[in-house]
């Protein structure tokens, strides 16, 4: 039995809806909470007034609003790779690079390891090796 297809740009919306619903409710719960902090200060200032007159006011601290829309994320822009180039390099068994030959020295660079396996009776072995281009 075939699904319905759902239309994603309606989720969407319906999805946007409701996070702009629960905004708005939240703003309406900050400001009554805010207006309460005001009407409870403004009830201590005046009692405050009345009982030191000689003293300055407190400053109100004041409250930066939350932000009314969805912020724009920013692009992350990768970091700019080098340019790399292929080489091939020498390794010994333990995986120490001997030396490197350009890419389109891979014969000399298998004779280079066959002569060195020879010399010290050692494995050498040629891989290709990247490096930054200069």
């Amino acid at each position: 039995m075939a699904r319905r297809i759902l239309n994603r740009r309606q989720l969407r919306e319906a999805a946007e809806a409701a996070e702009r619903r629960a905004a708005e409710k939240e703003r309406d719960e900050e400001d009554e909470v805010e207006e309460e902090e005001d009407a409870e200060e403004e009830s201590e200032a005046e009692v405050e007034d009345e009982l030191e007159e000689d003293e300055e006011k407190p400053k109100k601290k004041t409250r930066k609003k939350a932000s009314t829309g969805t912020s724009a994320r920013q692009k992350q822009r990768s970091a700019k790779s080098a340019r790399m180039k292929v080489v091939w390099g020498v390794f010994s068994n333990n995986q120490t690079l001997e030396k490197t030959f350009e890419y389109a020295q891979k014969a000399e660079a298998e004779k280079y390891a066959a002569k060195l396996s020879a010399e010290k009776k050692a494995t050498y072995y040629v891989n290709p090796v990247r490096q930054p281009m200069t």
